[in-house]
């Protein structure tokens, strides 16, 4: 038995297959680069000639933000991964926001950053910390899992720990008078630093957030039976030597979680 094949030959205009093309989705996310470099333009976000190549990043990109990059963020923007930074002492990006929210989908990778001005960080997925983490007034949402080694935080307005943040070694937190670490997630101290003593430096009212949110959720925050969490007071250097005890918790208080 014979087949028999028939084609309609249908006409469509270029107009129409360039606009298919434009509205078509991405196959793969896209590197997008700052560029702005040494160029007349202002250096904000949304200005696409600021990015290489010459388009605005969007919630399927990886966004690269390098050493010296400063963007202004005068847009609400949403992106699939951020890389900001480089290892290395003064190898900064800094992102400055005019009251202005920055999501991140998937991964981001923070190497020597600094958030100027006032603004939110969404993280949304998986995160890694190293260096500096400098967030000014911004409110900063950790809503996945993520790690910081090697990582000096200073939180000025907000921390919010909502998901899982494992502290590694060489990481600290400092907070300025106007600072608050909040937990709603875990802070795990202890997963990759083994026992010792470990210090987060805050301000007075920052202390006090966390500590009350440690009696009403003691397994917030996490760590051995040999180690013990020191908040210490912000304003007396001479404490980083030789600590006076704030507040300690040991295993009885904060049980691990399985």
């Amino acid at each position: 038995m014979s087949s028999v094949y028939v084609f309609f030959k249908t006409f469509v205009p270029p107009s129409l297959c360039l606009a298919l093309f434009t509205l078509a989705p991405k196959l793969q996310s896209e590197i997008v680069t700052w560029s702005v470099g040494q160029s007349q333009n202002p250096p904000v976000w949304s200005d696409k000639k600021n990015w290489s190549p010459e388009q605005l990043p969007d919630g399927g990109d990886r966004v690269i933000l390098p050493v010296g990059a400063s963007p202004i963020l005068d847009i609400d923007a949403v992106v699939d991964e951020l890389l900001l930074g480089e290892v290395g002492a003064g190898r900064v990006a800094t992102i400055t926001s005019q009251d202005k929210q920055l999501t991140v989908n998937s991964l981001t990778k923070w190497d020597n950053g600094v958030l100027a001005g006032a603004g939110f960080l969404n993280l949304l997925d998986s995160w890694n910390f190293n260096g500096k983490a400098q967030f000014g007034g911004w409110t900063v949402n950790l809503n996945g899992n993520g790690t910081a080694i090697n990582t000096s935080f200073t939180i000025s307005h907000a921390l919010n720990v909502n998901g899982y943040l494992r502290v590694g070694t060489g990481s600290s937190f400092k907070g300025a008078n106007a600072g608050e670490l909040k937990l709603s997630g875990v802070l795990d101290m202890d997963s990759q630093t083994g026992p010792g003593q470990k210090i987060i430096r805050l301000p007075e009212t920052c202390r006090r957030i966390i500590t009350r949110q440690l009696h009403s959720k003691p397994k917030q925050l996490l760590y051995s039976s040999q180690s013990k969490i020191l908040l210490v007071p912000l304003s007396d250097h001479s404490r980083v030597q030789h600590p006076i005890r704030f507040h300690e918790w040991n295993r009885k208080n904060s049980p691990r979680t399985s």
